[in-house]
């Protein structure tokens, strides 16, 4: 019946998502899993148990609440370690939104470092920097000149 009318997710794991460079995560526990299942069936065998439109005797209902209650109470460790997977793979994700924060930042301070320059500034040490490549090719077309005749003039 889980299978068929309540669940309607897949049956197999579905591939793990890369988060980073070289970095993989699986997903999180899935809903057909054994714990789920058994916690679900244990929750409506303790609903079933307590409900007052069904024709279960007295003795039954209490059979039945108490084969849920030991139901739910062996299933804690099992949660838990559901539970457990799940803060692992949040505890990697908050490192990798960590990491990608502080790079965002060192990429966003070199942007502004480049692009938010004084433009008079840039403007002078561009002119300075025309005035040194001029000096050289004036220099340079000096010496391409160098003769001994041109020397002796």
């Amino acid at each position: 019946l889980y299978e068929t009318t309540l669940y309607t997710g897949g049956s197999n794991d579905a591939p793990a998502t890369e988060v980073a460079l070289g970095e993989r995560l699986d997903f999180a526990p899935r809903a057909d899993e054994a714990p789920v299942r058994a916690l679900l069936q244990d929750l409506a065998t303790l609903a079933a148990a307590f409900d007052p439109d069904n024709t279960i005797a007295a003795d039954g209902r209490r059979g039945l609440a108490e084969q849920a209650i030991a139901g739910l109470r062996n299933n804690v460790s099992a949660l838990a370690g559901m539970a457990s997977r799940v803060g692992v793979a949040e505890q990697r994700m908050d490192m990798v939104l960590t990491r990608h924060q502080a790079s965002e930042a060192a990429m966003t301070l070199a942007y502004n470092n480049l692009a938010g320059r004084d433009q008079f500034e840039a403007a002078a040490e561009l002119t300075q920097l025309e005035t040194q490549l001029e000096t050289t090719y004036l220099a340079t077309a000096r010496l391409g000149n160098l003769s001994l005749v041109n020397f002796l003039r």
